[in-house]
């Protein structure tokens, strides 16, 4: 009877000279994703912008001397 380990050897063995080279999937998508991050960066600071512009009161701060 096998070990959990010796399967695992051999299914890796077998399986993994099948995979892609994730590498090319690295450098490609490492672009997009610094682009979504700075979307995304860029939409929170636009909001939290609109936020700061507005009067307290619109708000919903109140002040302490209220």
């Amino acid at each position: 009877m096998s070990s959990d380990k010796e399967d695992f050897r051999a299914f890796h063995a077998e399986f993994t000279p099948r995979l892609p080279n994730e590498s090319s999937l690295r450098t490609t998508a490492t672009p997009w994703f610094l682009h979504q991050l700075r979307v995304i960066a860029d939409t929170i600071q636009n909001a939290a912008d609109q936020v700061t512009a507005l009067p307290a009161q619109q708000k919903g701060v109140r002040s302490a001397f209220e």
